[in-house]
């Protein structure tokens, strides 16, 4: 994941792709792969490491099955895995963590400002959750499709929108590329995303130039 902390610049300009025909996926992955061979890209993943840190990474790894969604603070992480393991010095962790976030393990931005104090173990997890954002068959989601009641019980957003409010924000996504938050607090519902967890979410977008503010002096929470 070193890659998630550069910018990639592919020579030759911009390559077209298409979601729904695949078309230009075989020569955008090419291009990555010609990239990624790059040593500047790939860490070294063939050191030997630590018994204390191999343990630590198990236990990363069952923390995130148990937690929903799989977001922790590193001070929680760091805690649980110093008490589980009782072999890494709490103040260590975050150095394990930046190296199996550099691996692909997890997802730790130790240098981004907004959000070094957290770690998604669960790296699938945040794939999911953007990709959310980027599909061919956006137009077919209903509010039925993406409320879940089981798991968002109090989503206020769903009980203030009529079906006309949500094909007019899929309009805005498909025709304008505006999208608002509240839309994504829908088409994440799913996920188990709580209220606290969105400002760290939207800045997930925008660090992966996924989505930007519509304005400077808009409120980035109501639309991007």
């Amino acid at each position: 994941m070193r890659t998630s902390d550069q910018r990639i610049e592919i020579n030759g300009g911009l390559i077209l792709t298409s979601a729904k025909s695949l078309e230009g996926v075989e020569k955008l992955v090419e291009c990555m792969g010609e990239i990624l061979h790059q040593p500047d890209f790939v860490p070294s993943v063939e050191r030997i490491l630590p018994q204390s840190w191999v343990m630590g990474e198990d236990v990363v790894t069952l923390t995130a099955d148990m937690l929903s969604p799989p977001i922790a603070t590193v001070d929680e992480m760091s805690y649980t895995v110093s008490e589980v393991t009782k072999a890494l010095p709490r103040d260590h962790v975050p150095h394990l963590l930046n190296y199996f976030h550099e691996v692909g393990s997890v997802l730790h931005f130790s240098r981004h400002s907004l959000l070094r104090d957290f770690i998604f173990p669960a790296p699938r997890f945040v794939v999911d959750l953007l990709k959310t954002l980027y599909r061919h068959d956006i137009q077919s989601l209903t509010l039925t499709t993406v409320d879940d009641p089981k798991k968002q019980p109090q989503n206020d957003v769903r009980h203030r929108l009529t079906d006309a409010d949500f094909e007019q924000m899929k309009r805005e996504l498909t025709e304008n590329g505006t999208v608002s938050v509240e839309f994504l607090r829908l088409v994440w519902s799913h996920f188990g995303v709580e209220r606290q967890h969105y400002e760290l979410l939207l800045t997930l977008l925008f660090k992966f130039d996924l989505a930007y503010p519509k304005c400077k002096n808009a409120d980035t929470h109501r639309q991007m």
